[in-house]
């Protein structure tokens, strides 16, 4: 596994962590162990994305920021394995 999907992977581990978190909190909503693993998975996950885009680019279509260029659509989608395109 290379540096990009390392990345990718510990960020789709750390949303996963956050949407499960989120679950249990809808039920649990004064756990305060949960609640602080929600905002730490929640900075991991953000620190995670920021990383990725700043190496690989956006990892979502709602990260472009060119103004001049629809940069989305460059180099291989984020879910792709660059062994594929």
């Amino acid at each position: 596994m290379n540096e990009k999907e390392m990345l990718m992977k510990e960020y789709n581990q750390a949303t996963f962590a956050v949407l499960e978190l989120v679950l249990f909190l809808d039920t649990h909503p004064h756990d305060r162990e949960a609640l602080a693993c929600y905002h730490h998975y929640v900075m991991m996950a953000e620190s995670l994305k920021s990383e990725y885009e700043c190496l690989y680019g956006p990892l979502t279509s709602f990260a472009v920021t060119n103004n001049h260029c629809w940069d989305w659509v460059q180099g291989p989608w984020p879910w792709q394995n660059e062994r594929e395109v």
